[in-house]
């Protein structure tokens, strides 16, 4: 619970500019104080992996460095990444706007599981945080 609702602000143009340096687009970005949701355009020379390590990276450095995030010591070693039809896009970035409001009532790993049912992926309990 590091991500200050008050300063989030600040990490989510840093994660931009490194998405941005990717030469891909960002549609959307928000959050919770202990987790992102990421919408972007990945182009289609970078591999998704190496996306996801350099804003790991990058950003844990930035935020270890950074004063207004003194509680950070890491990201989770885990992430979750899915494909989206272009006609679900923006049904997913108000889904990304309304995080705040989301996660006050639905834990992070009951959505990731009501996601995966909905979706038809099969999921294991050691793929959950």
């Amino acid at each position: 619970m590091t991500i200050n609702n008050s300063v989030r602000e600040e990490l989510y143009r840093y994660i931009w500019s490194i998405i941005q340096k990717k030469n891909c687009y960002l549609y959307r970005i928000s959050g919770t104080p202990n987790h992102i949701h990421i919408l972007l355009n990945l182009h289609p020379r970078v591999a998704l992996a190496d996306m996801v390590r350099d804003i790991k990276s990058n950003s844990s450095g930035w935020l270890k460095w950074h004063p207004l995030f003194p509680d950070f010591i890491g990201w989770a070693k885990e992430y979750f990444a899915a494909t989206i039809s272009y006609r679900d896009r923006d049904r997913i970035i108000d889904y990304i706007k309304d995080q705040q409001t989301h996660h006050g009532f639905l834990d992070l790993n009951v959505e990731i599981r009501q996601m995966c049912d909905e979706e038809g992926f099969e999921m294991h309990e050691d793929d959950f945080i």
